[in-house]
């Protein structure tokens, strides 16, 4: 979630409607005394290439040790109990909210990426069902179940609906969304067409205020063409990963390199596993929370995609060190000055 002073909004981030990707785009426009909560590593990657990260969130308790005062999809209720009244009074508070028929499959791919040993039908039951977490946002962005937002944008519109916030805020919002957690959900098919009559009953009745609020039916989405997952894939021509490189060129050609490294880190956002420079990033953030083995296999698959940068070679080689692996620590350190680097 964000607080910011310098636009005087509150974002809050409801769960399963790319509030991570809002949450990285917002990012790039925060002061130094605006709230940024922390994120996941693999998304805290791509927010760090554009020179921002957590901040401001960690408070003292009364034994002075430090905790999350703000975190990541925090309540309105618990936003409102710990600030200003005039910052929650006069600040302009927003949030997504999306269809519950995808967003329960959506969910269902997130918690089994890759192993669902698990079916849907089960997961639906056991899980979904009896976890008010899981199966609804509607306590993210109520308080004593009204509605306290200013705004409520759809994951469906979310690019349009995003623009009209940040029009409203004077906000310099160009657009761009990264790809975060997008890499959970292989699963195309429309979802009236993936659930049954049973699992359609589940979900309208976990959300039926947000259907309701939101007019979300069932009935108004089977005219679709196309299934929302498609829409979220098909990235508008001026936001590909290809349009940010082809930015990146020409702008780099007029000599403006700061602009075209901005447009470089775009390109990456859309599509991350490409790019040597997140998983170079990403070790060094395993790196500074002692998660040496996700490291290592981040640093591997930086050289993998450039072998030939000896500033990788030499952090894979500290963390090999700190691990006891001296004899691949040394190879590491060798390889990192045969590619130039000097190590006093």
């Amino acid at each position: 979630m964000i607080i910011s002073h310098k636009y005087k909004f509150i974002f809050l981030k409801t769960t399963k409607t790319a509030g991570t990707s809002v949450e990285i785009s917002l990012s790039r426009f925060c002061g130094d005394d605006d709230i940024i909560t922390p994120i996941d590593f693999a998304d805290e990657a791509i927010r760090q290439l554009f020179g921002k990260q957590p901040q401001n969130y960690l408070d003292f308790d009364p034994q002075g040790n430090t905790y999350k005062k703000y975190f990541n999809h925090i309540t309105a209720q618990e936003v409102r109990n710990i600030i200003k009244p005039s910052i929650w009074n006069n600040y302009y508070k927003f949030c997504f909210e999306r269809n519950p028929f995808d967003r329960a499959i959506s969910f269902y791919y997130f918690d089994y990426p890759q192993n669902r040993s698990i079916k849907f039908d089960e997961w639906l039951k056991n899980n979904y069902y009896t976890n008010s977490f899981i199966n609804n946002n509607w306590n993210i962005y109520t308080i004593n179940d009204k509605v306290v937002v200013d705004f409520i944008g759809k994951y469906e519109n979310l690019r349009s609906d995003l623009t009209f916030v940040c029009q409203k805020l004077n906000i310099p919002f160009d657009g761009y969304l990264p790809k975060a957690k997008g890499f959970f959900r292989n699963e195309n098919r429309p979802y009236y067409e993936f659930l049954n009559t049973e699992q359609m009953q589940i979900i309208r009745e976990c959300n039926s205020n947000i259907i309701d609020l939101l007019n979300y039916g069932n009935e108004n989405q089977k005219n679709h063409k196309i299934s929302i997952l498609d829409k979220e894939k098909e990235q508008p021509g001026n936001y590909t990963e290809e349009y940010y490189n082809q930015i990146e060129y020409l702008l780099q050609q007029q000599g403006k390199s700061e602009e075209a490294m901005i447009a470089h880190v775009q390109a990456i956002g859309i599509n991350p596993k490409k790019y040597w420079v997140y998983y170079h990033t990403l070790g060094g953030i395993f790196a500074e929370n002692n998660l040496y083995k996700e490291a290592v296999k981040a640093y591997h698959q930086a050289i993998k995609i450039k072998p030939y940068f000896s500033l990788t070679h030499y952090y894979l080689a500290v963390i090999l060190e700190k691990q006891g692996k001296l004899d691949e620590a040394s190879t590491s350190y060798q390889n990192a000055i045969a590619l130039g680097l000097t190590i006093i």
